[in-house]
């Protein structure tokens, strides 16, 4: 992708500041495998639209509450020592990716997060309340993918009406089948038309 800034393993404060300096104006940024005591120096990228943090180790995470910009949040595999608890902060979020994270993944409440149009979770085989994304108003598309849920577990999106689209893929065909009977009944589209 044109203008993307990708990062990679060892990062440090001066980084930091050649980062500001020299790609202060881009969109789109990655960090791969990256430790971050804070991650306030984002604050310094003014027109920063989507984040990617790749196996990246982050101590406070709190300061992407004030990137105004950030439309897009992918987070693979990252460790965050205080939690997720920051994601009811980031009200900007349109699009919120969720993936291999270890562990429980025990969702603050979203209520604020009234951009929040998308939300996807996948590989995070501990996730099963989703219930914290009813308070998500305009919550439009939904996906999880491997994960513990059930397509019961699901019904509380399927009765959202402000969700389009729900997708999820289930261990046994008798799970699927009434993941896509839901699908009818609901009158939900699995997938986003071209």
């Amino acid at each position: 992708m044109k203008g993307k800034v990708v990062v990679e393993d060892k990062f440090a404060s001066l980084e930091e500041e050649v980062i500001k300096a020299k790609y202060g104006s881009k969109r789109v940024f990655e960090f791969w495998r990256t430790n971050h005591v804070s991650l306030s120096f984002l604050t310094g990228l003014s027109d920063i639209e989507d984040l990617s943090l790749i196996n990246a180790k982050i101590e406070d995470p709190s300061a992407l509450s004030c990137l105004t910009t950030l439309k897009r949040l992918f987070l693979n595999g990252v460790k965050v020592s205080s939690g997720f608890g920051f994601l009811s902060g980031l009200s900007q979020i349109e699009e919120l990716y969720l993936l291999n994270l270890k562990g429980e993944l025990a969702l603050p409440s979203l209520k604020g997060l009234d951009s929040l149009k998308t939300f996807r979770v996948w590989g995070c085989k501990r996730f099963s309340d989703v219930s914290v994304l009813e308070e998500a108003q305009g919550l439009e598309e939904v996906e999880f993918v491997d994960t513990a849920m059930e397509p019961d577990d699901l019904l509380v999106l399927f009765e959202k009406a402000s969700i389009k689209y729900i997708n999820s893929q289930f261990r046994a065909k008798k799970q699927n089948d009434v993941f896509s009977e839901y699908l009818v009944k609901f009158n939900k589209n699995q997938y986003r038309g071209p």
